[in-house]
């Protein structure tokens, strides 16, 4: 089984919390630049998110072990398995895109066009709780999707599983473990 991170990450990041800090501004840095780059630049991100997932559990297990923990790091995540990481990246995209699709039979696209195409919504599409209708079908078709992706990333990192199986994995361990999940 995944052994990593196994201290709970309070004490993780008491143990190095300069690091930590520092390869999460690095992060954040990082993914507002590629932003920048008009309209690939959020597919970029999206795509690199379980390779960056699985970099800061890399990063636990290093400290957990008293390693030292150098810059480079967080791009540990896409070492491991870095063919399923960018799958499970493309995958991701298409679900969110999937998930917006989904949202738009609830307002016509109007936040799908927010979040994309930084659009913002008409002051009447909110008064009329249309986007407040989105959200919500949005958040009902991303809750399977996200119970997919949660786990996934480190599945296929630390264990060497396919997209295909560290997806089922991470779906049923959500599943098995469904009080947890509402309470988060």
């Amino acid at each position: 089984g995944v052994q990593t991170c196994a201290l709970p990450i309070l004490q993780l990041f008491r143990a190095s919390p300069g690091r930590w800090t520092f390869l999460v501004v690095a992060y954040w840095l990082l993914i507002a630049i590629v932003n920048r780059i008009d309209y690939l630049g959020s597919m970029i991100v999206t795509i690199c998110l379980p390779g960056f997932s699985a970099s800061f559990m890399v990063v636990c297990e290093e400290i957990q072990h008293g390693r030292p923990v150098r810059p480079a790091i967080l791009f540990a995540g896409f070492q491991r398995n870095p063919r399923t990481m960018v799958l499970l990246g493309v995958i991701y995209l298409v679900s969110v895109m999937a998930v917006l699709g989904i949202s738009a039979l609830a307002d016509g696209g109007v936040l799908m066009n927010w979040l994309l195409l930084n659009k913002p919504p008409e002051e009447s599409v909110i008064v009329e709780g249309k986007l407040s209708g989105s959200l919500l079908l949005a958040a009902v078709a991303a809750t399977p999707m996200l119970m997919a992706f949660w786990f996934a990333p480190v599945l296929a990192a630390f264990e060497g599983m396919s997209a295909a199986k560290s997806l089922f994995y991470s779906f049923f361990a959500c599943w098995r473990n469904w009080r947890a999940l509402a309470v988060y």
